[in-house]
């Protein structure tokens, strides 16, 4: 009694006769799954002894840096050229570009309200000797309206300083800068 595979036609009212169905044993799915598990370990043994060599050198390189762990902290956001009377409980998103990788604050919410008790925020940066900060943000008003805010400006960033970058309301329209910056981000590497 052979079982191989056998092609099926299944044909049912409505449905298209040309769609052909194989059936395989149980015994040849097994076969499969052991064949496909094997391989899977074969593949990350290989992987591992290629990246963890039997005999490591005895003496590292001289030269190797110790890798130091940077981070950007974003610390403080200003209104600039709001009526702050006029524009209480506004909220922000914020989005930093750094050498290409987009970091977004807040990270657990999806606005931050503006004001003193806005929280720092720190993110994980690969190495780097110095690092190109762009900044964009969407702010929020209070009815729920969206404003997008960028500037056109990358700046290279080095650790240990404090920098303050401007944003610009952008007519979405016209993709054009307000003349005046709207909002000033404090942040750092460090």
């Amino acid at each position: 009694m052979s079982e191989d595979l056998i092609p099926s036609k299944q044909s049912s009212p409505g449905s298209d006769s040309s769609v052909e169905v194989a059936r395989i044993t149980a015994r040849q799915a097994i076969s499969v799954a052991v064949i496909t598990s094997l391989a899977g370990l074969l593949g990350g043994a290989v992987g591992y002894f290629a990246n963890h060599p039997a005999n490591p050198p005895a003496n590292p390189p001289q030269h190797a840096v110790p890798y130091i762990q940077h981070r950007i902290s974003i610390d403080g956001l200003t209104l600039l050229s709001w009526n702050k009377a006029r524009h209480q409980n506004l909220a922000i998103r914020i989005v930093a570009d750094v050498n290409g990788q987009a970091y977004s604050y807040p990270s657990r919410v999806i606005w931050a309200d503006i004001g003193s008790g806005m929280s720092k925020e720190e993110f994980p940066l690969a190495p780097a000797e110095t690092y190109r900060v762009h900044f964009s943000a969407y702010l929020r008003s209070p009815d729920g309206g969206v404003m997008f805010l960028q500037s056109q400006e990358f700046e290279e960033t080095l650790p240990g300083v404090e920098y303050a970058y401007l944003l610009y309301a952008v007519d979405v329209k016209t993709d054009i800068h307000g003349p005046e910056a709207a909002v000033q981000i404090s942040y750092h590497v460090q």
